[in-house]
């Protein structure tokens, strides 16, 4: 996941139910290095990424980084 590339972060936001976010993320260039260290305070200021969503998107990194 590191190594992803900005597409294949956008491509994971689709297959994770979370394309509303597809833009921003395309926008503000998140590859997969910055992905996995993203906190939950950038996500909610910087993305403008929902509670739920949030909580979600978190939960689905953590299970990545578990393989």
């Amino acid at each position: 996941m590191k190594d992803w590339t900005i597409k294949e972060v956008i491509d994971y936001l689709d297959a994770v139910d979370l394309k509303i976010y597809k833009e921003t993320f395309y926008k503000n260039k998140i590859k997969g290095k910055d992905l996995i260290s993203l906190s939950e305070q950038e996500l909610k200021d910087d993305l403008k990424m929902k509670m739920g969503d949030r909580k979600k998107f978190l939960n689905y990194i953590i299970f990545l980084n578990e393989l």
